[in-house]
């Protein structure tokens, strides 16, 4: 989820900076919204928190999750790249913006995070076609997993022989023929307590009417 609101924020900067929007903090999420509607007192300061969760959140995803692929990656530093311009743009909107010290030490801090990350992240293209098979590898099996099950067979009938034993056919039929005989007892069974179920049956249709 959270990663999710990351990925968001830099996709409102992904689009070429416009003089009528300005970018404000919306309950700790980036927003554009008209000039017109901005009030003026809001100061930069406010885009200090969804700024610094964007972008640290974001390349801390990238340098420490091994769950996600190269391409992932990739993509994600792109996005932050492609963001910086823009983010810089919508922040000197702000009057007297880069006063504020502490939102300059968070942007400088993203620079210098990203640039490191990105170094030891992104390989030659060599390589990085070597990954991609590897990725795709990946996936296909988590794919193919979806549809693999397995299925235990519910009679081993060598499970109970000793090394050195030997099944024979008459071994197996006779344990057929004993499980028919118990089988016959047991529809015997079953033939006298039908009178009572049959009667219980009855009783609750009554119940049922």
């Amino acid at each position: 989820m959270i990663t999710q609101t990351a990925i968001n924020n830099l996709k409102l900067l992904q689009d070429k900076y416009s003089e009528s929007l300005s970018l404000i903090n919306d309950n700790n999420t980036l927003s554009l919204i008209e000039k017109d509607g901005f009030d003026p007192l809001c100061k930069a300061l406010s885009l200090e928190y969804p700024v610094y969760f964007t972008y640290n959140h974001l390349l801390d995803v990238i340098a420490y999750d091994k769950s996600i692929s190269y391409r992932s990656k990739k993509y994600l530093l792109e996005l932050i790249n492609k963001s910086f311009d823009n983010l810089v743009d919508y922040i000197d909107d702000y009057e007297n913006a880069w006063e504020n010290n502490e939102l300059k030490q968070i942007i400088d801090d993203i620079y210098l995070k990203y640039d490191l990350i990105e170094s030891k992240t992104i390989y030659n293209e060599k390589i990085e076609n070597i990954i991609y098979l590897f990725d795709d590898l990946v996936d296909a099996f988590k794919t193919a997993k979806k549809y693999l099950y397995f299925s235990p067979c519910s009679y081993y009938p060598l499970i109970n022989v000793e090394p050195g034993e030997i099944l024979d056919d008459d071994c197996c039929l006779g344990t057929e023929e004993s499980g028919s005989e118990e089988s016959g007892s047991d529809e015997s069974g079953s033939e006298e307590s039908g009178s009572d179920e049959s009667g219980s049956d009855e009783s609750e249709d009554k119940k049922l009417d």
